[in-house]
């Protein structure tokens, strides 16, 4: 896997977030043990909350 994508932006003018009520993007992400997680499918049956923690832990 390319974890060049997986780089978070440098700088804030260089983030585009989804806007409240926007649709989520067909995206598989990685779960803390690297299973994929698809984000569209576990969100399609009821609204959500999403947030994304920025670090290393």
């Amino acid at each position: 896997m390319d974890r060049s994508a997986l780089t978070p932006p440098a700088l804030a003018e260089d983030v585009c977030p989804l806007l409240v009520g926007a649709a989520i993007p067909e995206v598989t992400l990685l779960t803390a043990d690297e299973a994929p997680f698809d984000l569209k499918a576990a969100t399609a049956r009821k609204p959500a909350i999403i947030i994304f923690y920025r670090g290393g832990w």
